[in-house]
This record gives structure tokens, C-alpha cells and sequence, in this order.
């Protein structure tokens, strides 16, 4: 499959969200959707939320699960 990997639009349309959700595109970018500061309080408490986890990869050796950090956090 051919895709587009970054659509870059004014304001989000029904066209632009069928395309990210078919696999046409792998993202939508829309400078300013969101105000600065909402953005820097949002990823501050993405960051320090407290059931927030380490996500591990695993995998099998022998037969046996290993869980491996691989700095996705």
C-alpha cells in the first residue's frame, strides 16, 4: 500500500479523517488545532500521571517470555 505520511491541512475535514482512518495517511497535521499552553499542560500530565507505565516489549527465548525496556516510556 502508498501512502502519504504527513497530510497537512488548515482545519480538519471529513476527507482528511478518511484518510487517516483507511491507512492513507499516517497522520494529520493542523498548525495551532490546539493553544500552546494547553499543549505544554497536556504532555506535562501525559508525562507525571500517576498509572503512567513503562511499556515493554517481550519477547520468547526458549520458549520463555522476557519482558525488555526499549525506551518507550
Amino acid at each position: 500500500m502508498s501512502f502519504q505520511q504527513l497530510e497537512c491541512c488548515d482545519f480538519l475535514t471529513t476527507e482528511s479523517l478518511m484518510a487517516l482512518i483507511n491507512s492513507q495517511v499516517l497522520a494529520i497535521k493542523v498548525p495551532n488545532f490546539v493553544e500552546s499552553q494547553l499543549c505544554d499542560r497536556l504532555a506535562n500530565w501525559y508525562k507525571t500521571h500517576r498509572k503512567q507505565e513503562t511499556y515493554t516489549t517481550e519477547y520468547y527465548i526458549n520458549g520463555i517470555p522476557v519482558q525488555k525496556r526499549c525506551g518507550c516510556d
